[in-house]
């Protein structure tokens, strides 16, 4: 019966990916035809369904006249399992099943809940989507056209008007390993641009700025023509637009051989090379079975060292390939020799050994036939070509509908320190998340709050402890925090805490608001934590609250506990922004100013743990960085009698490593130990 069940699958699954190859494609909302049974009629919407690996990716966009836009984006899976998904904003999972005819049917739920549902079918030469209510009712059934691409010429600019929701597809074609490279003037307003291969599967999307010229610049797989699709976000959206293509540029127009030795040596490496030279058959091919299975990097012992792996990065070359680049940050433009593969002569094997501290955590791209420069041009260059490790199975930051080129491989060295809050376990209650804003009379804007309340959580009783962390959307998805909570109190290491995220209005407004800000550390005293106090059944005890973030976010909670001792007593600093240095008239800045700050200070009643990475190191010298910035400020802090737990990890500055610290930083100013629960 079993045998039998996976025959029945694949069928299935073969049957879907049949049907589905049908919607594959750009796709207008036609208002006229379509009909909405709940709520406003829509003015304008957009759907892009894309191939990704095995499944698909369904991107949806609903515009309305006097409310926010519908937003979904998940991916389609015909298997029956959990597939990750966004909806309005919030993060939810998808489970697709076929229907008659093959059609994919979605089912969307929060944190188990369903929530609502799509049903797509491809009749008459336009796709058909059904809506449906969490109770599995109709809520609209739209009608879509396909959108026709437009065939664009070098040089030749091609203008549109553009409105929110519009969205325009163009096509180039292009032949395998040729650069694209081009850009789009946005008029009065935002464009969003992603680029696909000939069969749909999404090459990346381009970032850039909201007005404006924003470029784009990418490599052709397979010889094809490419779409590169533009599309009106829900808010300032361009009036118009024009687009062109400046250049297309082969492989030897951007290419050129670097001479370079190795100067690490790897085991696996030279027994391979010693293969291959002696003419030994399929050695090659059995090289490649062995790294499939057990995936990249290789980490292997060198002789009379017990504190650094010997680590070999692989690249299998499936084109023509000129060199491979490993994109590591700080270390490859810092020593940019020592990240440079290279070929076993006669085989498709690219390859560089390096010397990596044991129990390393990171992140990394590879970057075929790269400029191998640092510098504007060699950037766009670069963008085009890094992409995850196709040979590690482990990614990281990669969302709904990302591609390689948008997302890194993640590496863990053999010692690394264990992170075992981080995920969601079965067997333990879950907290529950709640979504409110508040507007701030001190800052002028309003922000969005994720609001963690503990498993059992009651209103009246003994109040609980606070937890308030920055960066709201990475420290829900990056860093798992209610998740982490959960895990914590069911393990009893820390009391029951209620937890607020706090948003970020827009980018600018965190980089004006997190370094030392005395408005925005008011904002937080005098109306952040009133308003929860006020709304959630929270301590007004400063020896029970946490401020909590990284990078900005860790200056910016250091900075809020040192103005507002009365408030928060405790401090959680993931990789603080030390450096950070108050505006001042001469032409260099001194960097550590929050550091002087507390020299000049009274011992404030504040506790800290504080925790850096062994690679947030300065190589430019100009005293910046993360790691010495982070000593010096402990080290002040310790002279002045403070409590500090200090840590450092052995990573970078990313959520890779702030995933596990957080859970550290909690122990260690809440925990059992810390206040005797």
């Amino acid at each position: 019966m079993h045998l039998v069940r996976i025959l029945v699958a694949t069928i299935l699954a073969a049957v879907a990916g049949v049907a589905a190859d049908s919607l594959v494609g750009v796709w207008k909302l036609d208002v006229e035809h379509s009909q909405f049974l709940e709520g406003p009629k829509a003015l304008n919407g957009a759907l892009i369904y894309e191939r990704k690996g095995a499944g698909f990716v369904v991107q949806h966009q609903l515009i309305y006249a006097d409310k926010p836009a519908t937003q979904f984006s998940g991916q389609v899976l015909f298997d029956g399992t959990d597939a990750l998904g966004s909806l309005d904003g919030h993060n939810v999972s998808v489970i697709t099943k076929p229907t008659g005819g093959g059609s994919p049917q979605l089912t969307i739920s929060d944190y188990g809940k369903p929530v609502g549902g799509m049903q797509l079918s491809f009749e008459n030469q336009r796709l058909h989507a059904v809506w449906t209510s969490g109770e599995g009712k109709p809520v609209a059934r739209l009608v879509y056209d396909p959108v026709r691409g437009e065939k664009l010429e070098i040089g030749k600019a091609v203008g549109h008007e553009f409105a929110a929701g519009s969205i325009a597809e163009y096509l180039v074609t292009l032949h395998e390993g040729e650069y694209c490279e081009g850009k789009v003037e946005q008029k009065g307003g935002s464009v969003a641009m992603v680029a696909y291969e000939p069969d749909g599967t999404k090459v990346r999307g381009f970032g850039g700025p909201p007005t404006g010229s924003k470029t784009f610049g990418f490599v052709a797989p397979v010889t094809g023509a490419y779409a590169l699709v533009l599309r009106g976000p829900e808010k300032d959206a361009a009036t118009s637009y024009e687009i062109k293509i400046d250049k297309v540029l082969d492989l030897d127009s951007r290419m050129a051989i670097p001479a370079d030795p190795e100067k690490l040596t790897s085991p696996r490496m030279e027994a391979l090379k010693k293969d291959v030279e002696a003419g030994k058959p399929g050695v090659v091919a059995a090289f490649w079975e062995e790294v499939k299975a057990k995936g990249t990097p290789l980490a292997e012992p060198i002789e009379g060292n017990d504190s650094d792996w010997a680590v070999t990065f692989l690249w299998q070359a499936k084109r023509e390939t000129r060199n491979v680049f490993i994109m590591w940050f700080p270390w490859a433009a810092a020593r940019p020799d020592d990240f440079k593969m290279v070929r076993l002569a006669g085989t498709d094997v690219w390859y560089r050994t390096v010397k990596i501290r044991r129990g390393a955590r990171f992140a990394y791209t590879l970057s075929p036939n790269d400029p191998l420069r640092f510098d504007q041009t060699a950037g766009k260059l670069r963008s085009a070509t890094a992409q995850a490790d196709p040979l590690n199975p482990h990614h990281w930051g990669e969302g709904p509908g990302g591609s390689p080129l948008e997302y890194q491989s993640m590496a863990e060295l053999p010692g690394a320190v264990p992170q075992p809050y981080i995920k969601k376990r079965p067997d333990v209650p879950a907290g529950k998340v709640e979504w409110n804003t508040i507007t701030s009379e001190l800052v002028k804007n309003t922000r969005n709050l994720s609001i963690y309340t503990p498993p059992g959580y009651q209103r009246d009783g003994k109040p609980y402890g606070l937890l308030v962390v920055f960066d709201e959307s990475a420290y829900v998805v990056n860093v798992p925090t209610p998740v982490i909570l959960d895990n914590l109190l069911a393990d009893r290491k820390i009391p029951p805490m209620v937890a607020v995220l706090i948003a970020n209005p827009t980018q600018d407004s965190r980089g004006r608001e997190l370094p030392p800000n005395p408005d925005f550390a008011d904002f937080l005293a005098k109306e952040l934590v009133p308003w929860m106090r006020r709304n959630y059944n929270v301590t007004t005890d400063p020896r029970q609250v946490v401020v909590a973030g990284s990078s900005y976010g860790g200056i910016a909670s250091t900075y809020a506990a040192f103005r507002h001792p009365e408030t928060f007593g405790n401090v959680l600093c993931q990789s603080g922004s030390f450096w950070w240095a108050a505006q001042k008239p001469e032409p260099y800045q001194e960097p550590n100013y929050l550091a002087k700050e507390f020299l000049k200070s009274p011992k404030l009643p504040i506790k800290f743990y504080m925790d850096a990475g062994s690679f947030e190191v300065d190589t430019s010298g100009s005293g910046g960085a993360i790691l010495e910035p982070s000593r010096h400020m402990r080290d002040v802090l310790l002279a002045k009698g403070y409590e500090v737990h200090y840590e450092e990890f052995i990573g970078g500055h990313d959520y890779l490593s702030w995933r596990g610290t957080l859970a550290d930083g909690l122990i260690a100013l809440v925990g059992a130990k810390a206040s005797g629960f």
